[in-house]
């Protein structure tokens, strides 16, 4: 379904055109949350793009309500099958660029709740440095989320925050803002990743030309916990190694190789130990299929399925 109002009003308000893409899946109560803090922007979007990952909980019903009363262009799209983050990224920029002009896109998922005041302090004419791409602050309950943004060869901590702006390579999509040039020639997310790394891939095809900085006064709340290290394997941690196998053959990291697969053979050691079989049968697939480049979605794999 595409519901598609122009307003000269919206528009003369914008001070750039930027389109907020949003991928969703079964979080209802936090996407309206989200929607609500993109549409009252104090400067509005110009564009606003929804992937329905074929959710189950009147998702899909509440968009559709929601999108006939909307005052700018507001696409949704429901997809037959939960084709994954990666794949939620990939179908809502390709959206995103073909159904509209808009000069940039905002990425977020339904749990990035953007400040109120985020997308003026992110527009591009007032940036320190011209960039096709930049990022916002992540914060998750008042405290500023490091593990969003970061560089090749050094930490990210709270000392890069007390800048107006810094440099990073690598930012998630959970608050990422990029140009319709960067999609141009870069191209779209690698959708068969399904999760996980699909952002890093993207940013490591442009960031040797195209530095990402962080404007640290523009913010987004994540309603999620600070990533930890979790020992617990989850269905997730399948596609986290496969893909990471994928980008280190694809940009030929050895050096990282051995690093990586020294890692995971001490989580091997550990899971027979502790007699948790199951985890060594997930590490192998995944390097069976990470090696083998045998990427989309794996059914074995799935909320639900594999325990």
């Amino acid at each position: 379904m595409i519901i598609s109002l122009n307003n000269d009003d919206i528009r003369k308000k914008n001070m750039f055109k930027y389109c907020v893409v949003i991928v969703t899946y079964n979080r209802l109560t936090l996407l309206k949350e989200c929607l609500e803090h993109v549409m009252q922007q104090s400067v509005a979007p110009y564009a606003v793009v929804v992937i329905d990952n074929c959710s189950t909980d009147g998702t899909a019903e509440y968009l559709d309500r929601y999108s006939a009363n909307r005052k700018c262009n507001f696409y949704v799209r429901h997809t037959n099958e939960n084709i994954g983050g990666a794949g939620g990224f990939n179908l809502g920029l390709r959206e995103g660029v073909k159904n509209t002009d808009a000069e940039w896109f905002m990425l977020i998922d339904d749990d990035a709740i953007l400040d109120y005041d985020c997308m003026r302090l992110m527009d591009p004419s007032t940036a320190v440095n011209q960039s096709l791409a930049y990022a916002c602050s992540v914060y998750v309950k008042g405290q500023i989320d490091l593990s969003h943004r970061i560089l090749k060869n050094n930490d990210v901590d709270e000392t890069y925050y007390q800048k107006e702006e810094f440099a990073c390579d690598f930012a998630t999509f959970c608050g990422l803002m990029i140009s319709r040039e960067i999609v141009k020639e870069y191209g779209y997310p690698e959708e068969d990743f399904f999760i996980w790394l699909d952002d890093t891939e993207y940013c490591m095809r442009f960031n040797k030309k195209n530095r990402i900085f962080v404007r640290t006064n523009a913010f987004l709340n994540h309603k999620t916990t600070i990533a930890v290290n979790n020992k617990t394997v989850t269905w997730k941690d399948y596609y986290g190694i496969r893909n990471h196998i994928y980008i280190i053959k694809k940009y030929h990291l050895n050096s990282e190789l051995r690093v990586f697969i020294w890692i995971l053979l001490k989580r091997c050691i550990k899971s027979f130990i502790t007699f948790q079989w199951h985890n060594i049968g997930l590490f192998y697939n995944a390097l069976f299929d990470g090696f083998r480049m045998r990427m989309g979605r794996n059914s074995r794999y799935m909320p639900g399925v594999w325990k």
